[in-house]
């Protein structure tokens, strides 16, 4: 090789552990907030069917413990979790929920918790039975929301296929 020419290209080293860890957390980020988003999708159906179940049982464990079947499952894994810590740990229904759901960092998930812990506390009146309604309405409003807007985008990508698709 003549002084002039370029080196031969280097093979690139392998991956360095810091980068396998960045991926590991990107890739953990990423899972974890599919599980919030599919709680927070079930958290319709666990608190419209507490709701039911506080006003049959008047009582707020039985009912939690109740609807806990009627919730979907990333939802019911954490609930059976919270009733456990209920149950053996000797924690308040209001303790358990609430550091059960502090940790998933959700403005929905910490905004029903909050009126669940009241209404827990308040136990089977009619402005708690209310309020968990009041709640359920809000949760259909914005998944309703949400449908619309990944309505839209869905409509703005076929409109952009099609005419990317006209131009070749």
């Amino acid at each position: 090789m003549s002084p002039a020419s370029p080196s031969p290209v280097q093979p690139s080293p392998p991956s360095s552990p810091s980068s396998l860890n960045f991926l590991k957390k990107i890739v953990h980020r990423f899972w974890r907030q599919r599980r919030v988003k599919a709680m927070e999708q079930g958290l319709e159906s666990f608190v419209s069917s507490f709701a039911l179940e506080l006003s049959i049982t008047h009582h707020p464990e039985t009912a939690f413990k109740n609807s806990i079947p009627f919730s979907p499952r990333p939802l019911r894994s954490e609930l059976k979790k919270i009733a456990t810590r209920v149950e053996k740990g000797g924690l308040s229904l209001e303790e358990s929920l609430t550091r059960g759901f502090a940790r998933l960092n959700s403005e929905t998930m910490t905004r029903a918790t909050t009126i669940l812990v009241h209404v827990i506390r308040e136990g089977n009146s009619e402005e708690a039975i209310q309020s968990l309604h009041h709640l359920v309405e809000s949760l259909r409003t914005n998944e309703h929301h949400t449908l619309r807007a990944y309505e839209s985008q869905l409509t703005v990508y076929a409109l952009v296929f099609i005419a990317f698709s006209a131009i070749i």
